[in-house]
């Protein structure tokens, strides 16, 4: 009995020590659960103290800036002037505190702590702000906000602008190339002009002959005539133009004459019966000089036919490439190509004719060469006499000097004018002024403001001086690193050009309250003053309408003729097309500047201009700028874009970086002008990193959490 009891006993026991082993096992896993749960639960509280934090914290923006620009942004200089880690660290500490708050915070809401979270430290990591990324993520936080109610419509005014400037810089560059030729073409004509002169001594104007006053040159390669003394004719003299020959005839210098008086005079004071020797010296000296100006008049004549050979050469590689670059256009309209073929065939018909006027080159260069070998030959044998005594003490032993001048007058028998037959036609010219080329120069885009502003009009004289702004301490990158998608962000910055077209003012829109008043032309330009920012807007705004005029001359006929009728009038009496032409393309070009004029003072007044002009929206007529008069006829319907709508197609060119930050710097003084005056957007803040360092309650351990927040 007693035995089972003892038995029963120990078994007994044995069962208790496991159920408490078991019960201890049981409690520490629950315990360990229940503190894994608790620092969980712990991370999760930071987490959510923290969001909430930094919700708090980006929900204090600047209200301004987003009822002004429909921008999201904070400061984060606490209305200071640089931007404050400590100040940022400080608030998000005491807002994560009040979260975490038992009693008042917006996660507990009374009751025991079972957490304990303390939080030792809140550090500001990396922080996005407006300025940052060469302008990208000002870029970005205006797109968000953007108005799109008319962006359709402006994006395909760019696109029109687009197409213009480019078939106009096409046609700008192949008229550029047919100038080059007509250059070289008027350089050509000159060249012959000038051989004019130094072969037959006929002066010249710049433009050709005056035949109603021909005047001569002293020495010329002709001055004394055919050798031999042989009776001069227009035959042997090589002048087609009895108007010419007969100036050329009676300036001749008679070689001859001056030969016998000079000849007997030496010879007589070599024998003693002349006692004027300084008299001989004299004429000795006018004979060397005029050999010597006779020479240096041949040199300067082969030099021309050398110029004039290479000139046809680069003269014909121009025109090459002229053609070359008109076959290849291919985005441009039929009538510009057919404009452009017209005119390079005009130059190519122009350089043959002067070389048609020049006749055999290559015989006049060898009969050049002769003579020049002959004069050589001719100036040697003429000694020079100042070594003989003015009273005649050495004359009497100076016999073969004499006889040097004999041979050399001798030589000129050889003397050749044949082959340098110059043609006068199309050479000729007038000296009276032309009050058609006074009134076309008058236009020019050199003070083109003073002409396009409307009546009664003002400028803003706001000046801003230099106040520091985005745009001049805002960094420019390679922003290549940060896109990603380039044909995302072509989308992206088209859409940020409309915005910039749709928040800020410019010349014809603006309520004059900022410190600028056109800020769309200084986010295009970036002058420091109103004024030099509306002189380069309308200059650029002139450039796209003067392409585009220029671009509708080219293919109206009419107009075409008209300037032709015009420029035959002027200089058609002379023959020279050359001179036709290159009148006719003056006039277009000042048709088409006067006609700009008139549509940037139609923009700038509010009106519309197309793109691309018709007939019946032409606005000045040729007579009216020939005259000196903008007075223009109303356009039959007023469509097209008007002046804010050209700066937003030219915004399109701008670069990226300067219309970010140059927007970023009227907003900055939009602020400015309402009183903040340390206002910088490199302070505000779009984006932030941040990392919690905390405890809990019980335990030494400190944990971490990092969280981020964008606008």
């Amino acid at each position: 009995m007693n035995g089972s009891v003892k038995k029963a006993g120990n078994i007994s026991g044995s069962v208790t020590v496991f159920a408490a082993l078991s019960f201890m096992l049981i409690v520490s896993v629950v315990c360990v659960l229940i503190e894994g749960a608790r620092m969980q639960g712990a991370r999760v509280m930071v987490a959510m103290a923290s969001n909430m934090a930094l919700d708090s914290i980006f929900a204090n923006y600047e209200r301004e800036l987003l009822d002004k620009y429909g921008v999201l942004l904070f400061d984060g200089a606490n209305e200071g002037d640089e931007f404050d880690r400590e100040y940022l660290s400080t608030k998000l500490k005491k807002i994560i505190e009040s979260n975490l708050d038992m009693d008042g915070g917006l996660i507990f809401t009374g009751g025991t702590d079972f957490y304990g979270i303390t939080i030792d430290d809140v550090s500001v990591g990396r922080t996005v702000t407006a300025t940052d990324a060469g302008g990208l993520i000002w870029r970005k936080a205006v797109n968000d906000y953007a108005v799109w109610n008319y962006s359709a419509e402006i994006l395909e005014s760019m696109l029109d602008i687009e197409k213009v400037e480019k078939e106009s810089k096409a046609v700008q560059k192949a008229s550029e190339l047919i100038d080059d030729c007509r250059e070289k073409v008027s350089d050509f004509y000159g060249r012959y002009l000038s051989l004019i002169e130094h072969i037959d001594g006929i002066k010249t104007a710049g433009n050709g002959v005056n035949f109603d006053r021909l005047k001569t040159r002293a020495v010329y390669v002709k001055v004394i005539g055919p050798g031999g003394g042989m009776e001069v004719s227009q035959e042997n003299m090589g002048i087609k133009d009895y108007r010419v020959f007969e100036v050329v005839k009676n300036n001749l210098f008679d070689v001859y004459s001056f030969r016998d008086i000079f000849l007997e005079r030496l010879f007589s004071a070599v024998n003693g019966k002349n006692l004027d020797i300084a008299q001989v010296k004299e004429l000795g000296g006018v004979i060397r000089n005029f050999f010597r100006n006779l020479r240096n008049e041949t040199v300067t004549a082969m030099g021309l036919i050398d110029d004039i050979r290479g000139t046809d050469g680069l003269i014909a590689e121009s025109i090459s490439l002229a053609a070359e670059y008109i076959a290849d256009l291919s985005d441009i309209s039929s009538e510009s190509m057919e404009g452009l073929k017209e005119s390079l065939n005009t130059v190519k018909k122009e350089q043959v004719e002067i070389v048609q006027r020049l006749g055999n080159v290559e015989a006049m260069y060898g009969v050049l060469r002769s003579n020049l070998e002959l004069i050589d030959a001719v100036y040697d044998l003429c000694p020079d006499m100042a070594y003989i005594n003015d009273d005649g003490s050495n004359i009497s032993s100076e016999y073969p000097v004499y006889e040097k001048y004999s041979q050399a007058f001798e030589l000129l028998c050889s003397y050749r004018t044949d082959s340098m037959k110059l043609d006068y036609d199309g050479v000729a010219c007038r000296e009276e002024e032309r009050s058609v080329l006074g009134s076309l120069y008058e236009y020019s885009m050199n003070g083109l403001l003073g002409l396009v502003l409307p009546k009664g009009t003002e400028i803003s004289d706001k000046s801003i001086g230099n106040l520091q702004l985005a745009d001049m301490y805002g960094v420019r990158i390679d922003r290549g690193e940060y896109i990603e998608d380039t044909a995302l962000d072509i989308i992206n910055e088209a859409l940020f050009d409309v915005y910039l077209c749709g928040y800020f003012d410019n010349y014809v829109d603006n309520d004059g309250g900022g410190l600028l008043d056109y800020e769309q032309e200084f986010i295009l330009f970036g002058k420091s003053s109103d004024r030099e920012n509306l002189k380069a807007a309308v200059m650029s705004v002139a450039g796209v309408r003067f392409g585009s005029n220029m671009l509708y001359l080219f293919t109206d006929t009419k107009k075409k003729q008209e300037a032709y009728n015009v420029a035959m009038t002027a200089l058609g009496f002379t023959g020279i097309m050359a001179l036709v032409k290159a009148l006719e393309y003056v006039i277009l070009t000042a048709w088409a500047i006067g006609e700009t004029v008139v549509d940037i003072r139609c923009l700038l007044d509010g009106k519309k201009v197309p793109v691309i002009k018709s007939s019946g929206e032409w606005r000045l007529e040729l007579s009216g700028l020939l005259s000196g008069s903008l007075t223009v006829r109303d356009s039959e319907e007023e469509k097209g874009l008007t002046y804010g709508q050209y700066l937003c197609a030219i915004m399109l060119l701008g670069d990226a970086q300067d219309k970010a930050y140059r927007s970023m710097a009227v907003a900055e003084m939009h602020m400015i002008s309402l009183g903040v005056d340390n206002f910088r957007l490199r302070n505000y803040i779009y984006g932030m990193d941040i990392t919690v360092t905390y405890h809990t309650a019980g335990r030494k351990e400190q944990y971490t959490y990092e969280c981020s927040y964008t606008y």
